[in-house]
C-alpha cells in the first residue's frame, strides 16, 4: 500500500501578508515511492493550498530535479522563475530541472507533485532536459501523447484517491521498466554528487574515467544543465539546506561543505535564491518548511 507521512503547517499571516491578500495556511503529505521506483522518483507529495477565489498562497520552492505536477481545483496557479513567468501553468504541467528558485502563487486547490531523477528522465522522454530547464511546460510537449495521457489521469486519480502511490505506480512502472544505455553513467555521475565537497567538472570527468565531453552531454542530456551550473547547484543546496534547518539563530560554516569563504557561499545564493539566504529565510515558506524540517 502507497502510505504517506502528514505534515501540517499552520502559520498566522504576518500583516504585510494579509494585506496582499496572502494566506499562509497549508498541508503537504510527503510520498514514500514503492520499491518499483526507487532511485526514479526524486520525492513526491501532495500540496493543499489555503485560500480560494481572491485568496491567494504563495510559497518558494528550492532549485531541483525536473517534476511533473497535477493542479485539482481552486483557481489559476502561477509561476516565477527568476524572470520568468508562467501565467497560467498548465494544470497538468512538467517542471523541467531548475537552477534558481520558484515562486509559486496558488488559490486553493491541491497539488500532486512527483520528482523525476536523470535515470527516470532517461527513460521517459527522448528530448533533453536542458529543453525544460527552468520552464513550465504541458507535460504532452515533453513525453508521447500516450504515455502522457496515462500518466495525467493517474495522477489525477492519485491526488484525490486513499492509495496514491498504488495508483501512480500502475501507471509509471511500464514507462520506466526498461533502463537506458546511459544508465551506468548517470549513475555514477550521480554518485560523485552525492559524496559532498568541492569538484571541478574537468576533476569529475577524469575521476568517472570519461571525456569532459561526455560528461558534459550526460549532464545537459539527463540533468538539464552544464557539469559546473549542476555541480554548484547541489554544493549550494547541501549548504543551504543545512542553514535553513537550523534556523536564523543556528551557526554554520559554508566552508564546511566546500566553500572558500562566505562571500563565495553569498554570491553563490544571489544567483540560486536571486537573494541573500537572510532575505529568503526571512519569507513565509510554509511548504518548504514542512519539506525540510520533516526530511
Amino acid at each position: 500500500m502507497g502510505g504517506h507521512v502528514g505534515l501540517a503547517v499552520e502559520r498566522e499571516s504576518t500583516p504585510a501578508a494579509q494585506e496582499a491578500g496572502v494566506r499562509e495556511n497549508m498541508v503537504a503529505y510527503r510520498l514514500k515511492p514503492p520499491t518499483s521506483l526507487v532511485g526514479l522518483i526524486a520525492g513526491a507529495g501532495i500540496y493543499h493550498a489555503g485560500g480560494g477565489v481572491g485568496q491567494v498562497a504563495v510559497d518558494w520552492l528550492l532549485p531541483g530535479p525536473a517534476q511533473i505536477c497535477v493542479m485539482l481545483g481552486g483557481g489559476p496557479m502561477t509561476a516565477m522563475i527568476g524572470a520568468r513567468r508562467f501565467d497560467p501553468v498548465p494544470s497538468v504541467a512538467l517542471c523541467g530541472p531548475t537552477s534558481q528558485v520558484v515562486r509559486v502563487q496558488t488559490q486553493g486547490g491541491r497539488v500532486l507533485s512527483l520528482g523525476l531523477t536523470a535515470q527516470a528522465w532517461a527513460r521517459l522522454t527522448r528530448h533533453s532536459a536542458s529543453t525544460a530547464h527552468n520552464r513550465f511546460m504541458p507535460l504532452h510537449a515533453m513525453l508521447p501523447t500516450g504515455a502522457a495521457a496515462t500518466l495525467a489521469e493517474a495522477m489525477v486519480v492519485a491526488a484525490t484517491g486513499s492509495d496514491p502511490m498504488d495508483t501512480i505506480e500502475a501507471a509509471l512502472a511500464p514507462l520506466l521498466a526498461v533502463p537506458h544505455d546511459d544508465e551506468p553513467m548517470i549513475t555514477a555521475l550521480i554518485a560523485v554528487l552525492n559524496e559532498g565537497g568541492h569538484h571541478s567538472a574537468s576533476a569529475v570527468a577524469e575521476r568517472l574515467g570519461m571525456s569532459e565531453h561526455t560528461l558534459r552531454r550526460i549532464a545537459v542530456r539527463y540533468f538539464g544543465m552544464t557539469p559546473k551550473l549542476l555541480l554548484m547547484r547541489v554544493r549550494f543546496l547541501r549548504a543551504f539546506v543545512r542553514l535553513f534547518v537550523l534556523g536564523p539563530n543556528g551557526r554554520y560554516d559554508p566552508l564546511e561543505d566546500g566553500y572558500f569563504d562566505v562571500p563565495h557561499f553569498l554570491r553563490d545564493a544571489r544567483y540560486f535564491l536571486g537573494m541573500t539566504p537572510r532575505q529568503f529565510m526571512a519569507m513565509p515558506t510554509p511548504f518548504l518548511d514542512a519539506v525540510l524540517r520533516n526530511r
